[in-house]
């Protein structure tokens, strides 16, 4: 694999934090255009998808539509109209991952936070988890803001 620069397609995992923001701004440093990169927003499921009732199943389709919706009126927000979305359900490394498999991405950028202890323990990094289940680079930006956890 050949690292070279422009990239034709980045990933950029978007959690509205500030981290993702520059995350975001580095990835479209990486591109020709904008529309080359692509802010994607993991929801965590809130029971099982498999066992839905037609019902439920159409309330979390407009749920996600919703959430598009924000994520896009997010970018809009920091001026970044042209960059484009999506939301998956699950976990937000499975998420990514599974995104980025499916549609050839060429390299992710995704901001890395330094949780200690605890939170470390329990939360794990996804960006680890990420790292171990994409076949293309992944560059980890670490997190200018410790608040922002």
């Amino acid at each position: 694999m050949s690292w070279s620069l422009p990239k034709k397609k980045v990933l950029v995992p978007w959690d509205f934090s500030a981290a993702s923001l520059e995350a975001l701004e580095a990835a479209l440093t990486m591109v020709e255009r904008p529309g080359d990169v692509t802010a994607l927003h993991a929801v965590e499921p809130s029971g099982a998808i498999a066992t839905m009732s037609e019902q439920r199943n159409r309330d979390a389709q407009e749920d996600l539509a919703e959430t598009l919706g924000k994520v896009r009126d997010s970018l809009n927000a920091v001026g970044h109209e042209q960059v484009a979305a999506a939301v998956r359900i699950g976990g937000a490394a499975d998420a990514i991952a599974e995104y980025a498999n499916e549609h050839d991405f060429e390299l992710i950028v995704m901001p890395s936070r330094r949780r200690k202890g605890l939170k470390r323990l329990l939360l794990g990094s996804v960006s680890e988890q990420v790292v171990r289940n994409v076949p293309v680079p992944v560059l980890l930006l670490r997190a200018s803001n410790e608040d922002d956890e």
